[in-house]
């Protein structure tokens, strides 16, 4: 491969590093800046000072797609992010009726509960109070990775279920953002984090261009989790429609042996960056040790442990 050559091209944490006078780069990279972390890593293997990748993807996998899969199979799914959400939904259902009073959700059966409202939101979206439009993917897979909100997800869960309806300052606490204002014809332009993470993970990235793939995929996932398939196939679907390409992405190696050991972090119920990928990432890398953090939650920023971040930072 042509990237096995020497890098023509300087990465940004390399400009950083001397920026700050450093003579090797220490990294916390998150989610996305796993897959960042382990390509400064492979560009520079000597100027690792000390490195941890938390929330990791399999990076080979993200970047190409094993066995020819990159032309083929979406992003999200060759990650496996759709049996991870479901995994960490009923997690959540378990949890909540274990803890009862104590979960807003967890009177009654709260997985028959959640079967009513799953049929009932995915045909149409929430509609607040004020009248404010929420989608169902909106509401679960951004929720899931904050286990912060957890609580507030109990409330809502169950306010939808008795009214079909829900307080928009509620459905905020949850997501933790602004919801799309009512239907107007002519809707204001809020943020461009869905167009940057296109705009970064379609150019970096082997993707399906063919969007009947996307759609077979979406049916394939639904099969095996009803409730999460297709939320996890078409949310990189912007892929196949996506006309910027990166002509020197970093494709491998990521084997080449780094100055220290990298320290990859992951939670055992992660609904974004699932564990088993997390070992496949650091399976390419030379020298990198897996620390699982039990619990439900996307990387130690949403995941409390004292005891991940003591080991966290007593390796940094």
């Amino acid at each position: 491969s042509s990237m096995s050559r020497p890098p023509t091209r300087r990465a940004t944490s390399s400009y950083l590093r001397r920026g700050v006078g450093d003579p090797a780069l220490t990294y916390h990279g998150i989610s996305y800046g796993t897959q960042l972390g382990a390509i400064y890593a492979n560009l520079f293997p000597g100027r690792v000072r000390a490195m941890v990748l938390d929330g990791s993807v399999d990076f080979d996998g993200n970047v190409n797609g094993h066995d020819s899969q990159g032309a083929t199979v979406p992003l999200d799914a060759r990650q496996g992010v759709a049996t991870a959400l479901a995994a960490t939904f009923q997690q959540f259902l378990s949890d909540c009726s274990a803890a009862g009073p104590r979960c807003a959700f967890s009177p009654g059966d709260p997985k028959a509960k959640w079967a009513v409202l799953a049929a009932r939101s995915q045909g149409a979206p929430v509609t607040t109070v004020d009248g404010r439009r929420w989608t169902y993917p909106e509401i679960i897979s951004d929720t899931l990775a904050r286990p912060t909100s957890y609580p507030q997800l109990a409330e809502l869960l169950q306010q939808l279920y008795d009214t079909a309806t829900a307080t928009p300052e509620l459905l905020n606490a949850v997501t933790g953002s602004e919801p799309l204002p009512p239907e107007t014809g002519d809707e204001p332009y809020l943020a461009n984090r869905a167009d940057s993470y296109s705009a970064i993970q379609c150019s970096d990235s082997t993707v399906p261009t063919d969007p009947a793939v996307y759609s077979r995929a979406a049916r394939d996932a639904d099969r095996s989790e009803p409730d999460f398939g297709r939320i996890a196939v078409f949310s990189t679907i912007p892929c196949a429609f996506w006309q910027g390409h990166d002509a020197d992405r970093y494709t491998g190696p990521w084997n080449r042996r780094t100055s220290a050991p990298i320290l990859v972090l992951n939670s055992s119920n992660d609904p974004a960056t699932p564990l088993q990928g997390a070992y496949a990432g650091a399976s390419q890398l030379s020298q990198a040790p897996v620390v699982v953090i039990e619990g439900a939650g996307h990387t130690s920023m949403y995941v409390a442990s004292t005891c991940a971040e003591r080991v966290k930072r007593d390796y940094l």
